[in-house]
């Protein structure tokens, strides 16, 4: 793997013998099996965390640097790419829907042996309903596999927000709410990704509270997790806090059909274009301001259709479409 070559790189460059390394933390031949590939001898995680620290990296920096963070290294990582391949190439419905069907057909056939097989899954499935395209799933079996998955436990992963993030336009509020009470409030001290996730599902999940109508719900679920994310221990994402405000912004005038919310709402839609977050800018027309003008018979200032017209002739991509 390539990692190999860069532990050697790092090495060289900090002019560290392969003793200086290892010795007084491993044997000579574990920390060969670092370097050579030949040598299927292996080293402990706390030996590990001895040598990095002799090079002056953690973790976190070394798995970055090596790539073996990257999607590719796992199966769970290709599965996404895959997805992602499929949704990156919309032109032609009729080929998305066969490609589509194909990809869940086959994950199906896993019979979710693994907790992320299911995760790719539910966001194939997602992704087809925002797509509008035809797909037959069983919405109880899902509910039951989901409720299975998140019951009698007290850790919940990265993955598991996923899902709860995808899952939520294929379920009733009762089923989702039941589902996301068991993941929030979220555990704390649990690093970026973790907690950047964490934010996205639930933005994902409000968001269908507000589709549905369920203002007073939707409302509880935003000071939920206004306070989560407020916490000593949790990282916040600006843009998602962002987000949640905006979508304070948005209970409050669908509750209230009070104008300056609208303002705030249109305020809040120049600051996500002009940070440059075309995804949210567009997010955010599309999907609240257009409808809240067909629903309420409010009339989108001119700038606002612009863009929103502008949008509308462009094919979505999945990073618009799916958090995952």
């Amino acid at each position: 793997m390539d990692y190999k070559s860069k532990l050697i790189t790092l090495r060289e460059e900090r002019e560290l013998t392969k003793s200086a390394l290892y010795g007084g933390i491993c044997s000579k031949g574990k920390y060969l099996s670092l370097e050579d590939e030949t040598n299927t001898t292996s080293v402990t995680i706390s030996e590990m965390t001895a040598i990095l620290d002799r090079l002056g990296m953690g973790w976190s920096e070394f798995i970055e640097y090596t790539d073996l963070s990257t999607k590719k290294n796992m199966s769970y990582g290709r599965w996404k790419l895959e997805l992602l391949d499929i949704a990156q190439n919309l032109n032609d419905r009729k080929e998305v829907k066969q490609n589509l069907t194909d990809f869940i057909e086959k994950i199906r056939n896993s019979n979710f042996n693994t907790t992320q097989s299911f995760s790719i899954y539910i966001a194939a499935i997602h992704l087809c309903v925002l797509l509008d395209l035809p797909i037959s799933y069983d919405r109880t079996q899902i509910y039951e596999f989901a409720l299975n998955l998140y019951k009698d436990r007290n850790e919940y992963y990265v993955v598991d927000y996923e899902i709860i993030g995808n899952i939520a336009s294929l379920l009733t509020v009762k089923e989702l709410t039941t589902l996301a009470d068991y993941l929030f409030p979220c555990q704390l001290n649990r690093g970026y990704t973790h907690d950047d996730i964490v934010q996205i599902s639930a933005t994902n999940i409000i968001e269908f509270l507000i589709k549905q109508k369920e203002y007073s719900l939707a409302s509880e679920w935003i000071e939920k997790i206004r306070n989560m994310i407020y916490t000593k221990g949790f990282i916040k994402n600006t843009l998602t806090t962002l987000k949640l405000l905006f979508l304070k912004e948005e209970v409050k005038f669908r509750i209230t059909k009070n104008i300056k919310h609208y303002l705030e709402l249109l305020r809040y839609a120049d600051l996500f274009k002009e940070l440059g977050e075309t995804v949210l800018h567009k997010a955010i027309l599309n999907d609240s301001l257009h409808q809240i003008s067909k629903e309420y018979n409010i009339e989108i200032p001119h700038d606002y259709l612009l863009y929103h017209n502008y949008y509308t002739e462009q094919l979505d991509q999945l990073e618009d479409k799916v958090d995952y």
